[in-house]
């Protein structure tokens, strides 16, 4: 698989394209400044993403719109939306795209 760089330390998988637009970061991005220049430099427009209060479990949300009020306990995400973007966190575990 071929990884693409958008900006320092941001990385994408091209062969999504143009179906999906799958990216993460590395070790060079500083992810202690939170989510937003991470949302900015993948260009996903500001309420346009939903996240879930991550837990080791087999808990799947389907999502239509993001709902910012608060955050569900689930491990994944599906959508059918164009233009949502659907965020995850890991650190030694594998995401499934």
């Amino acid at each position: 698989m071929t990884v693409g760089a958008l900006s320092s330390g941001i990385y994408h998988f091209p062969e999504f394209l143009p179906l999906a637009f799958a990216c993460f970061s590395g070790r060079e991005h500083d992810a202690t400044r939170g989510l937003d220049p991470f949302l900015e430099a993948v260009r996903v427009r500001p309420g346009r993403f939903e996240t879930v209060d991550q837990v080791h479990g087999d808990r799947v949300l389907a999502v239509d719109t993001p709902s910012r009020s608060k955050l569900e306990a689930a491990d994944g995400l599906v959508t059918k939306e164009k233009d949502l973007a659907l965020v995850i966190r890991t650190a030694d575990c594998v995401p499934v795209f």
